[in-house]
């Protein structure tokens, strides 16, 4: 449901009663998809997060999020069925070796700064995103990630929020967003005998913030929000209750917000668009306990909005609404000057269709912790 009819909603239930409601209103058509043109899109979509991968470190030498972060979670969910699948195949695959290469060669020259709290370009969100990368592609622990946990504990802010450094939405735009990548990054690596005594008081804190924060209404701060609260709900500082209570009333929310091309937006101005809706069909699969959003109409209606607008190269074009804050380059991905916001999009909505083929349940959960769990 588009966000500007909700009150015009609530206005024609009162006036006219639900049931001429529903049946004055269009029923939409359940949606169909098909395995073969799934796997399609998969292929043609991975074609391109490959290409922009193998062309990044021939222009630039710095970790980013665009061309490492996104592209390793989403090649993880090819297949994946669950985080307790050993999935050997992905691991020592050619691109998650090249991106764990380049992220830690890109952080290690920095490690006596980021053990100061200094160093680091983009401040937290670089540092948490890297720390993403290195966890979904199990990169063994080293000077590197201690050196950036220890960032990360050094420049949390005192209300419990970490920050990033340029206003360039949807990606760098929220405090809420850059502050659940860094707990992700922190429950993670951050528990270690060392550090684990501030980790757990760093997630105290930001307990805290997601509690007193009030959201701006952007897609990318709901998505942190749900992410950060399913992340503390299962730690023992929290008030699972609390977030509990939360999580159900901020995911009903997501869900009303589906737009009726089954898309999503990232703002309630604008149009639905790949970037927003393959980051809410892969937090609605995070949190669904039951096992089979997969099947749920709404779900497939994103699915298929996906699907609908893949381009004709495999991509999915989004429009940019940063301001640029360094020279532009061409790395050969589609679209020109929309290209890395585009290369986001195309990871999340690769990755959406991949979990969605596999019926995977947690695409958005970390490695390292899965792995204690396990023990």
């Amino acid at each position: 449901m588009p966000w500007t009819l909700i009150s015009t909603l609530t206005v024609l239930v009162s006036s006219f009663g639900l049931s001429n409601l529903l049946q004055a209103a269009p029923q939409a058509d359940v949606a169909v998809v098909g395995d073969s043109e799934v796997k399609d899109a998969l292929h043609r979509g991975y074609e391109i997060i490959r290409k922009g991968v193998k062309n990044y470190p021939e222009h630039r030498d710095c970790f980013s999020c665009h061309h490492q972060a996104l592209p390793i979670v989403a090649f993880s969910l090819d297949g994946r069925k669950s985080l307790e699948v050993d999935s050997t195949e992905f691991y020592q695959s050619e691109v998650t070796q090249a991106i764990l290469k380049f992220t830690e060669e890109s952080f290690a020259p920095k490690k006596a700064l980021m053990r100061e709290g200094s160093g680091v370009g983009g401040r937290a969100l670089t540092a948490a995103y890297g720390l993403w990368t290195l966890d979904v592609g199990r990169a063994p622990r080293s000077e590197t990630i201690d050196a950036m946990v220890e960032y990360l504990l050094k420049t949390q802010a005192e209300d419990g929020a970490w920050e990033f450094q340029s206003h360039r939405p949807p990606a760098a735009a929220s405090r809420m967003m850059t502050t659940a990548i860094a707990v992700y990054g922190l429950r993670a690596f951050g528990f270690e005998q060392s550090q684990k005594p501030r980790t757990e008081e760093a997630l105290r804190k930001a307990a805290a913030f997601a509690e007193k924060h009030p959201l701006d209404g952007s897609h990318e701060e709901l998505i942190g929000a749900l992410w950060l609260d399913q992340m503390l709900v299962n730690e023992p500082a929290t008030s699972a209750e609390l977030l509990k209570t939360r999580l159900s009333t901020r995911t009903n929310e997501l869900s009303q917000r589906q737009q009726p091309d089954g898309g999503w937006a990232q703002t309630a101005e604008m149009s639905s668009d790949a970037y927003a809706t393959g980051q809410a069909l892969l937090m609605l699969a995070q949190l669904d306990n039951s096992g089979k959003v997969h099947e749920r109409d709404s779900f497939k209606q994103g699915i298929r909005f996906l699907l609908k607008n893949q381009q004709t190269d495999g991509s999915w074009h989004v429009v940019t609404r940063a301001k640029p804050v360094q020279v532009y380059f061409d790395n050969g991905d589609p679209h020109g000057k929309d290209q890395f916001i585009s290369m986001m999009a195309t990871c999340w909505s690769t990755a959406a269709l991949a979990n969605f083929q596999a019926s995977g349940s947690l695409p958005l959960e970390s490695v390292q912790v899965a792995l204690r769990k396990a023990e």
